[in-house]
């Protein structure tokens, strides 16, 4: 795996110790750190992609870093169903409809 890193040796060394460190807790399954996470949060978007491509990174926290408003055009965008009403009858596939249900429950004792 190889991975652009800074023009600062001391940062690209740096750089390298935490792909090292996430690698590993991710080869293992083990959850991150607090400091590692909190160094995940801080990294500038090309290089979280970079550690998603390598499956360095779970998709959840690669969203994490991603501001709102991508998060909100991605939920509006057409055919994601985002802000797109709903207006299909309840089938048995998809269950009751409870719409009429207080006037068609009977309570037997």
């Amino acid at each position: 795996m190889r991975l652009a890193g800074f023009t600062d040796r001391t940062a690209s060394e740096s750089l390298g110790r935490h792909v090292k460190r996430l690698a590993d807790c991710t080869a293992m399954r083990e959850p991150l750190p607090a400091d590692l996470a909190a160094w995940i949060e801080d990294l500038p978007g090309r290089l979280r992609d970079a550690l998603a491509k390598f499956n360095l990174l779970a998709g959840a926290r690669i969203a994490a870093g991603k501001p709102l408003p991508e998060h909100l055009a991605d939920f509006a965008a057409p055919g994601r169903g985002g802000f797109e009403r709903q207006r299909t009858r309840p089938s048995a596939a998809t269950g009751p409809d409870l719409t009429s249900w207080p006037s068609t429950m009977r309570i037997t004792t």
